[in-house]
């Protein structure tokens, strides 16, 4: 599992091309294996080979989950100019309904064989599977785009912030002259003026 667990971060810092997006994808992708081994040892006791076998098998799932929500999140930032958090927003809307129905219909199934089997090592291995899919849902749509509100965030100086202001038609005072290095100052306008600046502000520093 360990090396399906590398394979998979290098492989994902190939596709996205960013090692911070690699190594954000690694939380959804583990912990809901890790949580759920955790529940199942806590509840019953004992890790058999069904359960093993079922968190290595759900990992190749949750991470074909984790790719289509991150391909729809860094499309939205490098083709659309959107901000982290609008580009989460948009991932949401355009793979939410797909995952969760997907996740719906595989924890059906995986609950229906764990029910009607006989033998125990099914029964077990279709808990667990439905158990680290349900955690894997909540981790995508959840703690994923959390991740990527905070740790995804570009910063800009301020000599660029003044450059792409102006591009706008917005002029901001420099403060090196008082010795307060990459800062600018906005002198308060009126309403209208203002939610302009808030507009454009939030355009740019994404």
């Amino acid at each position: 599992m360990k090396i399906l667990i590398v394979h998979s971060y290098f492989l994902l810092i190939i596709v996205f091309g960013s090692p911070k997006i690699g190594l954000l994808s690694i939380f959804p992708n583990i912990f809901p294996a890790v949580f759920g081994m955790g529940i199942w040892g806590f509840l019953n006791g004992e890790i058999d080979i069904g359960v093993t076998m079922a968190a290595g098998v759900t990992i190749g799932i949750i991470v074909d989950d984790t790719v289509h929500f991150l391909v729809k999140y860094t499309k939205a930032r490098n083709e659309f100019g959107n901000s982290n958090i609008e580009a989460v927003k948009y991932a949401l809307q355009q793979v939410g309904p797909a995952l969760i129905f997907t996740t719906i219909v595989l924890v059906t199934g995986f609950v229906s064989i764990a029910t009607l089997t006989n033998l125990t090592f099914n029964s077990h291995m279709g808990l667990m599977t439905a158990m680290v899919l349900t955690f894997a849902l909540l981790m995508t749509l959840i703690s994923l785009p959390v991740l990527l509100m905070n740790f995804d965030k570009t910063k800009i100086n301020s000599d660029e912030a003044f450059e792409k202001l102006a591009n706008k038609r917005l002029i901001l005072r420099k403060m090196e002259q008082y010795k307060i290095p990459n800062s600018l100052r906005l002198t308060i306008g009126n309403k209208q003026a203002n939610e302009h600046f808030i507009q454009v502000i939030g355009s740019i520093i994404k």
